[in-house]
């Protein structure tokens, strides 16, 4: 399909405008040796129960589209389980959401996205921009984009529970953990954007669905690993340069996910050239 007039943005946070992951910042907020020692063996914990999994997942997934599904199914029930453990053991309690709000503001973030985000706001050929992050806390974005200036970007990601005090409870609320969820919030995006090209920015394989999903999939400074898992399953990249004709890429390669290092390419292709 050809380039609609406008478009609209759906933009993961964690290492894609932030520039490493925040997974850990609110956990380190909390003040007792003893629950930051807690945290830290868990995660620990969790990145050595997930490698394994993955591993045994590789194993059984075949290299195709039924391959692809069951990993991203497999990998689904896998992250609810975790989420639902870390909610159990209330590993995030206890942090006051004002601490949280000035942690994110204190994130940093990749070169060049507050300028993007800044000139895509004040463009009438942009109808809409949203976050759309598995992160724990709307409210540790929320900060971030505060402090860029852009805090009137939407953002669809999970929330921590609050008591009375303001204080989180250990809850997480939103259900947003994995890659399918991440699908199935951008197809609604899409949905209601359905006049504009829908563009989809993430870093890793949570975001590959959602990229496939959308007109124009934009895959950020991707790790090896992110690489190597789209070739495995025959996902095809082409890396994205300044002087790419975005309509004419989007008539000849409709499948094709674009790879872009820095956030100056993106913006050049997608906003000065409209």
């Amino acid at each position: 399909p050809a380039m609609k007039s406008s478009l609209c943005f759906a933009i993961d946070f964690d290492e894609t405008i932030s520039l490493c992951d925040t997974s850990s910042v609110v956990a380190n907020l909390k003040k007792r040796n003893e629950d930051q020692k807690m945290w830290k063996d868990y995660a620990e914990d969790y990145w050595r129960r997930w490698l394994a999994f993955e591993s045994d997942l590789r194993k059984s997934c075949t290299s195709d589209e039924d391959g692809l599904l069951k990993h991203m199914t497999d990998a689904d029930l896998w992250e609810h389980k975790a989420i639902k453990l870390t909610i159990d053991q209330q590993y995030l309690a206890g942090v006051e959401k004002m601490e949280i709000i000035k942690a994110g503001s204190l994130i940093p973030i990749q070169d060049g996205v507050a300028d993007f985000l800044r000139q895509a706001q004040l463009m009438a050929t942009v109808s809409s921009i949203c976050i759309l992050s598995v992160n724990w806390s709307s409210d540790l974005i929320g900060g971030c984009l505060d402090n860029l200036g852009v805090r009137s970007i939407h953002t669809h990601s999970n929330n921590l529970g609050y008591n009375a005090e303001g204080t989180t409870d250990g809850t997480i609320i939103g259900g947003i953990h994995s890659a399918l969820d991440k699908k199935r919030v951008f197809s609604t995006f899409k949905q209601e954007h359905s006049d504009a090209t829908s563009v989809y920015i993430g870093d890793s394989s949570t975001d590959i669905l959602a990229m496939r999903e959308a007109d124009v999939g934009i895959l950020f400074h991707p790790k090896p690993k992110t690489r190597e898992f789209c070739e495995r399953f025959g996902i095809h990249l082409q890396d994205m340069t300044s002087d790419l004709n975005i309509s004419s890429w989007k008539k000849e390669c409709p499948r094709t996910i674009l790879v872009a290092d820095n956030w100056r390419v993106i913006q050049s292709v997608l906003l000065e050239q409209r």
